[in-house]
């Protein structure tokens, strides 16, 4: 299982047997 800690640029995947790679990722801080 995939924590949000994990989801870094870059960073490739296999979810349900198809394999994704992160282009980009954007962290909003509530508040």
């Amino acid at each position: 299982m995939l924590m949000a800690g994990d989801f870094r640029k870059g960073v490739t995947v296999e979810i349900d047997g198809q394999v994704w790679s992160i282009a980009d990722f954007q962290h909003v801080k509530p508040g």
